[in-house]
């Protein structure tokens, strides 16, 4: 299966294979000319068939977007007209027909409606110089239309494929955008979840009796409830993310979390004092692990409650 840039390239190549194809036989139908007195002709028919070469050989990625579908289409556009005006019957009537089915097809933006385009181009086309010819040689102007003919096929298929992959491109970038508004709007949605969920987790731990502080495995506070705010006196905004051992408010409980981080040593109802702007206060201290669901550590806990008149209670 060939990938959607492969098949437009695909789809390039074989519009100008039919270009080339005409154009080349017209000038074997009119070989003798070029070679008496034309061979810039036939320069030109090489250069057209060596184009089919190069793109043929772009890479696939180049054919994304419209870009270069519009500069094969103004140089297809090019070799019409110079191959119209050498081999053909150049007229104006024809380059008229040329712009209004360039006109059509492009609004129809469909590949098929453009032949349909075409075919009612040629008619009208073939019927009205018909018409202004038919007192000055019918059947030898008769012949001549008759090699425009496949012209106007050609630009048709062009614009029409041309207005096709631009308003798929198009559609392709509107569909993105809405994609992206409609994940925009998810993780909105997700960030007020996450923020309330945070805040309700707060509220929680404010709720203890006990004061709590959590490391995240790193060794970062990520938690630090109102009652280890009453406790040491510094508020959870000053040290939020700070490295435990960068707090030095903390005193002896960095030791404790030194203790359960590099030594794996829980404390359990461990009596210490903090000096808190020259107030002492003794504090019991317990510490934990906090593990994720596949018992691998994510963090670390501390709870703390004031010592007072050797009994240990909450403030």
């Amino acid at each position: 299966m060939f990938s959607e840039l492969e098949t437009r390239k695909r789809n390039i190549i074989y519009i100008r294979a039919l270009l080339t194809l005409v154009i080349t036989l017209l000038g074997v139908y009119k070989l003798n000319w070029i070679m008496t007195s034309a061979q810039y002709v036939g320069f030109y028919i090489i250069v057209l068939i060596a184009s089919n070469v190069v793109f043929m050989l772009l890479p696939a990625r180049l054919y994304e977007g419209i870009k270069l579908h519009f500069i094969i289409f103004m140089m297809d556009i090019i070799f019409v007209a110079l191959a119209a005006y050498w081999l053909a019957n150049l007229d104006f009537l024809f380059f008229m027909m040329i712009f209004v089915t360039i006109f059509i097809s492009a609004i129809g933006q469909s590949t098929g409606l453009s032949v349909i385009v075409a075919i009612i181009a040629n008619v009208f086309y073939f019927f009205i110089r018909t018409m202004i010819t038919q007192n000055a040689g019918a059947e030898a102007a008769g012949t001549n239309i008759l090699r425009n003919v496949p012209f106007i096929f050609m630009v048709a298929l062009h614009a029409g494929y041309m207005a096709e992959r631009a308003n798929a491109d198009a559609e392709g970038v509107n569909k993105l955008k809405r994609s992206n508004q409609a994940l925009a709007g998810k993780v909105n949605d997700m960030n007020t979840d996450i923020a309330a969920h945070a805040e309700y987790e707060g509220r929680i731990f404010d709720s203890f009796r006990d004061g709590i502080i959590i490391l995240d495995e790193n060794g970062l506070i990520k938690q630090f409830n109102k009652k280890a705010e009453a406790i040491f006196g510094i508020k959870k905004s000053k040290i939020l993310n700070y490295l435990y051992r960068e707090v030095h408010e903390l005193g002896d409980v960095v030791k404790l979390f030194s203790d359960i981080k590099s030594k794996n040593q829980v404390s359990y109802e461990k009596e210490l004092t903090v000096n808190i702007q020259n107030e002492l206060k003794h504090l019991i201290a317990g510490t934990a692990f906090i593990r994720d669901r596949d018992d691998k550590i994510q963090g670390y806990l501390c709870t703390l409650r004031q010592k007072i008149t050797g009994i240990a209670e909450g403030v």
